[in-house]
This record gives C-alpha cells, sequence and structure tokens, in this order.
C-alpha cells in the first residue's frame, strides 16, 4: 500500500468516524428533547389536578391518564434512542 493509499485510507476512515459522532449527537439530542416534553407533561399533570381541586371537582383518572399515556410514549422513545446511540457507539 502506498502512500497516498494510506492517506485516502485515513481520510475515509475519519469521515466515518466523524459521521458516527455526528449521528450519535443528534439520537442524544433527540433523547434530551423527549426528556424536556416529560418535564413538561409532569408539569400539566400538576396544574391540571390544582385546576380540578380549585374546581371543586374530584381529581380521578381522566385527569391524569392523557398526560401518563403520553409520559409512557417518550419514555419508550427514549429506550429506542438510546438503543440506538448504544448500537452506534459498539460500530467503532
Amino acid at each position: 500500500m502506498g502512500l497516498m493509499d494510506k492517506v485516502k485510507q485515513g481520510v475515509k476512515d475519519f469521515d466515518e468516524k466523524a459521521g458516527k459522532a455526528v449521528d450519535v449527537s443528534k439520537l442524544e439530542s433527540k433523547v434530551r428533547d423527549e426528556e424536556r416534553a416529560i418535564d413538561g407533561l409532569y408539569a400539566d399533570i400538576g396544574k391540571a389536578v390544582v385546576e380540578r381541586l380549585d374546581s371543586g371537582k374530584a381529581v380521578d383518572e381522566s385527569t391524569y391518564k392523557p398526560y401518563y399515556d403520553k409520559i409512557k410514549e417518550a419514555l419508550k422513545k427514549i429506550d429506542e434512542l438510546k438503543g440506538e446511540v448504544d448500537s452506534l457507539k459498539e460500530k467503532k
């Protein structure tokens, strides 16, 4: 293998590693977005409970269930994204 072949291979390897790093960063950003969404949903649950109590109504499942379902979906998405991140990190 000549010098130019080694240089070309080095550039190719660098490009692949850089691409993986970018992919990992994008996935980790999506994880953080989902985590922020969950935080917002927790706040929404609290607000819904306070509003129900302020209006003299009982707090029942219908108060929090829609938020709970969205939280569960976001947690599932986070698990999937973290799995993708782990998979990319293993492919060094």
